[in-house]
């Protein structure tokens, strides 16, 4: 059994060492005795997707940002076919503001995105900086991480995270766009499996998976949430 992953932009989309996702990911996938295959694109790289499994691109700065969209407008139609066949595409930070409609700034000027989805970004005056948490519907506990944005992301449905009527990320189909740093993997050990079991079940369906208990990642989020958050409760 192998996972053949494509990090897309691990140059530029990396701002907050995002690229330790991909290898909690990969070491997640290895303790089920599967073989992990991770390459790395950039510019003028992304061609075929057909033959990956899960597809990642992390957090980078608005210049960069700009750099992967331009480079990824031709790919629409294969990223449109490699969602449509039901694979992983994960998104995080602001990563996932590609893939909508468009990026406004403070002065009005919108950077055409994809479009690949109906949700839209625009540039605040005040920067979204603090550590939070908000809830999976799929999971008791909280996911952890912080933010870091200079924009704010609007759709209409389909969001991911949610905490006192707030909505946080996007999902559609096994595009997940998670807008939460950390590495959000890393620090949120609960999520990853939850994440890892729909991957390998997507591609090997009578995989029995392990229980692993993952106890130093465990007792950081734990220590975490004692540390930053009084009261943690849907």
């Amino acid at each position: 059994m192998k996972i053949n992953i494509a990090h897309l932009y691990h140059d530029l989309m990396n701002l907050y060492g995002e690229r330790g996702n991909i290898e909690v990911i990969a070491k997640f996938l290895k303790n089920q005795n599967i073989k992990v295959s991770v390459t790395n694109l950039s510019l003028g790289e992304v061609e075929e997707l057909e033959n990956y499994d899960l597809i990642y691109i992390g957090c980078g700065t608005e210049k960069n940002m700009k750099l992967a969209i331009k480079d990824l407008i031709s790919k629409k139609a294969n990223i449109e076919k490699f969602l449509d066949n039901n694979k992983f595409f994960i998104c995080t930070g602001n990563a996932m503001q590609i893939f909508g409609s468009y990026v406004e700034d403070l002065t009005g000027n919108k950077v055409n995105c994809l479009s690949l989805f109906d949700f839209y970004s625009i540039e605040k005056k005040k920067r979204i900086v603090d550590e939070f948490f908000a809830f999976y519907k799929h999971l008791k506990k909280p996911i952890i991480g912080y933010q870091n944005f200079g924009t704010l992301t609007l759709y209409t449905n389909n969001h991911l995270f949610e905490f006192k009527n707030t909505y946080y990320g996007f999902k559609y189909k096994n595009f997940w766009g998670i807008p939460i740093l950390g590495p959000v993997f890393a620090r949120n050990p609960h999520f990853t499996e939850h994440l890892i079991k729909k991957i390998i079940k997507n591609k090997y369906p009578k995989h029995k998976y392990k229980s692993i208990n993952y106890k130093i990642m465990e007792k950081a989020y734990q220590n975490y949430c004692s540390l930053n958050f009084n009261n943690i409760e849907r």
